[in-house]
């Protein structure tokens, strides 16, 4: 009898250290890919707060009416624009002006 008792003890032991080993392997690969997860879901709804903002930035701009005197003086104690170079260049431009102006730089560095 006691021989049995102390095979089955012996089996127990070998399963709860089994186990214990399992589950420091199931922990090595949990607690990591949990990790990354808790990481992705947090860049992937910053990524959403992002495009969310250009988005409604895109929109507003879209809705915004652009006025001929946007880029003139308003006040008669100023320059006119063409005085200074740095002033008739806009504060912002249109995606096919950027375009535009790319290509020109990229014509310019080729032929130079």
């Amino acid at each position: 009898m006691d021989e049995i008792n102390e095979m089955f003890y012996g089996v127990c032991g070998a399963q709860e250290k089994n186990a214990g080993d399992f589950q420091m392997k199931l922990d090595g690969v949990y607690y990591p890919l949990n990790d990354n997860i808790s990481w992705l879901t947090t860049w992937m709804e910053e990524m959403r707060q992002y495009i969310t903002k250009i988005q409604t930035q895109h929109a507003a701009e879209a809705t915004t009416p652009t006025s001929i005197d946007k880029y003139h003086s308003t006040s008669i104690d100023e320059d006119f624009p063409h005085s200074n170079p740095m002033r008739s260049q806009p504060d912002s431009y249109t995606r096919e002006e950027i375009d535009q102006l790319v290509e020109e730089i990229y014509n310019t560095l080729e032929t130079t």
